[in-house]
């Protein structure tokens, strides 16, 4: 049995129909709100295992990027949705 592959030019680089598929098949990753407890600036970061809702985090990794409070709280994660192209007419 003979495969067919169709071929896109797609970021600087040929891909098969098959691969251009699966790449686009792939989940978002989620992203983590933090609040800062200091300031109140709030800021994303992509998910990390043991994230929740109202975790406190303290520590040098996610401190505040406008007070470089080290004491962070996080207020949201969620996968953002990508929003669909509208078609001209």
């Amino acid at each position: 049995m003979k495969v067919r592959y169709i071929e896109e030019h797609h970021a600087g680089k040929n891909m098969t129909f098959h691969q251009r598929r699966s790449e686009l098949e792939k989940p978002k990753p989620p992203l983590t709100f933090l609040r800062c407890k200091n300031c109140g600036t709030e800021h994303s970061r992509l998910f990390k295992h043991n994230d929740y809702i109202f975790k406190e985090i303290r520590g040098e990794e996610d401190k505040c990027p406008k007070c470089g409070s080290p004491e962070m709280i996080i207020v949201n994660i969620y996968v953002p949705e990508e929003r669909e192209k509208q078609g001209r007419g």
